[in-house]
């Protein structure tokens, strides 16, 4: 293994042994093999760390715990352990394709400002999609409103947002890539790499379903502090709301479109003061997720609200189709991936 690697991998491991071979194989065989792969494993009852020692590939450096310390820590742990120019994040769980560092390293080259990217995904398992999130650096930046955007295992970072100090905050035991995300871009552009490049396993035993208040806690914590830097305190009501929407609730009234849209005013108002966000991309951005909300709510409602949001404004109208347009392009993205399986 080179001294200083292209890139340097990083995976928290804790009794992930069901999956674990399978996302370590999916490591070792990438087309791009300048690499060291650092996992520390959190103090895992189950087979985890057996499985990792029955691997002979001097690029795995791997690190036991003695306790629980959380992924969040592990994450900084492995950080500070790296030695790469980039520094790519991946779970126990899940599958790199082939082409993954290859393609994101190719993307880091070629987009000399980004300093963080993510790639699409293909979650299976419990559940079937394509998570296909697309846009410059300033969209990816508004939709963090609402939202993470940059897939957490598909993460890519270069090392000098490291050496000036840049790591997970700890006190996000989940969500820590929201917050990270979201730290990353008030400073730096991001990025996506519009290919899909990693399978994110849904299963039951994961984090995101294991501490599901606290990471919907975690989630409201971020977008509260985002909306606070833009001057704006939301009342409790007004917070509902803005939860359902970032969380894209199905069960919901028409009123709370209408309400959405007035917490669409309220930002925008708030950002012509503070002049965080550019105000055209702020609008644009807001009204398509607002109008993906509506889209995938109640069949029912969805030509009301749309009327009533757009009324005579032509602009509106136009972002409510593009949005249509990337829905309906992802469901074929969707349907062709299963046929392709059969």
């Amino acid at each position: 293994m080179a001294e200083n690697p292209l890139i340097s991998v990083v995976m928290s491991v804790y009794n992930d042994e069901a999956f674990l071979a399978e996302a370590i194989n999916s490591i070792l065989i990438q087309s791009e093999q300048d690499f060291e792969f650092i996992i520390i494993d959190d103090a895992s009852t189950d087979r985890s760390v057996d499985i990792i020692k029955g691997y002979r590939d001097t690029r795995i450096r791997l690190y036991v715990n003695s306790k629980n310390e959380g992924l969040t820590r592990n994450l900084n742990k492995g950080i500070r352990l790296s030695k790469g120019k980039f520094i790519a994040r991946m779970d126990g769980d899940d599958i790199s394709r082939p082409d993954r560092f290859k393609k994101q390293v190719e993307y880091m080259r070629k987009h000399q400002n980004v300093m963080l990217s993510s790639c699409w995904t293909h979650a299976f398992g419990e559940s079937n999609s394509i998570l296909d999130i697309k846009g410059t650096s300033e969209q990816l930046r508004v939709m963090m409103l609402l939202r993470p955007v940059l897939m957490h295992p598909g993460f890519m970072m270069r090392r000098e947002i490291i050496e000036e100090g840049m790591f997970y905050d700890e006190t996000f035991r989940t969500t820590q890539d929201y917050a990270f995300q979201v730290q990353v871009s008030e400073k730096y552009d991001v990025g996506m790499v519009n290919r899909i490049l990693l399978n994110y396993r849904v299963h039951k035993k994961q984090v995101s379903n294991a501490h599901n208040t606290e990471q919907s806690h975690n989630a409201d914590r971020v977008r509260t502090g985002l909306l606070e830097r833009l001057g704006l305190h939301l009342m409790p009501a007004e917070e509902a709301i803005y939860c359902a929407w970032a969380f894209e609730k199905r069960d919901v009234c028409r009123s709370d479109f209408n309400e959405a849209r007035r917490i669409i005013k309220m930002i925008l108002n708030a950002n012509r003061e503070s002049e965080i966000y550019k105000e055209r991309i702020l609008n644009d951005e807001l009204y398509k997720l607002l109008f993906q909300w509506i889209v995938k709510s109640r069949a029912g409602r969805k030509a009301y609200c749309v009327g009533s949001i757009c009324r005579f404004n032509m602009k509106k109208w136009l972002l409510f189709l593009q949005t249509v347009l990337q829905l309906f392009k992802r469901q074929i993205r969707k349907y062709v991936m299963i046929q392709n399986k059969k």
